[in-house]
């Protein structure tokens, strides 16, 4: 990322560069300063409330394909398939 400012989350990753976008976010290469490991990460430009996690019984159609996109990422293992670790 061309920037004069470093972006990070949470003062542990570190935004390099933008990977690319879609309907749900943006994703990002970035790299954990404590593991030093390139990740991607996702960033959801959904308004939080219209994905209603943690709603017994009842989801969003955006917050319904979040949670399937992150169940099948965390479900896969492959070298080649990046992990999933967090929501």
């Amino acid at each position: 990322m061309t920037n004069d400012h470093e972006l990070s989350v949470d003062r542990r990753y570190k935004l390099t560069d933008k990977l690319g976008a879609g309907g749900m976010g943006v994703v990002f290469l970035a790299e954990d300063r404590i593991t030093k490991d390139k990740i991607a990460l996702k960033q959801v430009l959904k308004n939080p409330a219209d994905l209603m996690f943690g709603t017994k019984g009842t989801y969003s159609s955006a917050g319904l394909s979040l949670a399937k996109e992150f169940q099948f990422l965390a479900s896969l293992r492959h070298p080649n398939i990046v992990s999933c670790f967090g929501l």
